[in-house]
């Protein structure tokens, strides 16, 4: 910093004004972006168990209307439309994606579009030759930056100084913002398997049987009603609608509440499977 001979360090540090480091504008409002992060994520927590809240007691509701077998009927046992299977199966992996990607974009805003490729330039920092690459973590958040310097000269004139500020909160931004990206880039890296495995188990009948199985003997305490259970999940394959009632059944509610749920679903399944095979069978026999 440069300060005038007549002046000690004394005197500059009670007549100085302020500070403005350039080309760091994210610098002032950080602990602002951090706030504001973290309340994206608290709004996204609070909101998510809102909706598993209302969609819990919809769906105890449906379940008690649809269990009279007078209003049942031959109709199939489906709790969830097509496009509520469709949001509640996907709709964890598309917040996280949406979140990460969100909150990415605003600290790539705020650090002057140099976040999002601020993992990957550390990976090749790391990896190459060092002593002949440029370092990312004084790039990014340099721990000496150009200032402006304000001082009230001897005839109470301001006197602007060019000179050189140490931002002693970037010692600790560039390993905190480095493990901010590698975990955004985790989380996005995992969310998309998870998507693709979640399209997959779309695509085959087989797959969905057995997610719900295995589910059922991990919360199951009572091995006989495992079995029925698993016995009569092993006749037929399980629709998608059918699979994300029960798969959203099993999460959300609790162990003994979910066997009873199950056990009703899939009685009720079978026994629209077997009135279907009679029925098909008969038309068999009155065409032959």
């Amino acid at each position: 910093m440069i300060v005038s001979d007549n002046r000690s360090y004394e005197s500059f540090e009670k007549n100085f004004i302020g500070l403005e480091p350039y080309n760091q504008s994210y610098y002032p409002r950080l602990f602002l972006i951090l706030g504001f992060l973290w309340s994206i994520i608290s709004i996204n927590n609070f909101l998510s168990e809102q909706i598993n809240n209302f969609r819990l007691r919809s769906l105890k509701q449906s379940i008690h209307q649809k269990s009279n077998e007078n209003s049942l009927k031959f109709e199939p046992f489906l709790v969830l439309s097509w496009s509520k299977s469709f949001q509640i199966f996907f709709e964890p992996e598309l917040i996280i994606l949406i979140g990460i990607t969100l909150k990415a974009n605003i600290l790539n805003y705020y650090f002057q579009r140099k976040f999002l490729t601020y993992g990957f330039l550390v990976l090749q920092y790391l990896c190459s030759d060092q002593s002949n690459e440029s370092n990312p973590f004084t790039f990014v958040f340099p721990i000496l930056s150009k200032c402006s310097i304000k001082l009230w000269g001897v005839s109470g004139t301001l006197i602007n100084y060019d000179g050189q500020c140490i931002l002693n909160f970037n010692f600790i931004n560039c390993f905190t913002f480095t493990f901010i990206w590698f975990w955004y880039f985790v989380l996005f890296i995992g969310a998309i398997f998870s998507l693709l495995k979640k399209l997959t188990l779309l695509s085959s009948k087989h797959q969905r049987s057995k997610r719900i199985e295995s589910a059922l003997i991990q919360i199951g305490e009572d091995k006989s009603t495992n079995l029925i259970l698993l016995k009569k999940m092993q006749r037929k394959s399980i629709d998608f609608r059918t699979f994300v009632t029960i798969n959203y059944i099993i999460e959300h509610l609790e162990k003994s509440n979910a066997i009873l749920v199950v056990k009703k679903i899939i009685s009720l399944e079978q026994q629209e499977y077997e009135t279907n095979e009679s029925k098909n069978n008969n038309i068999c026999e009155t065409i032959f």
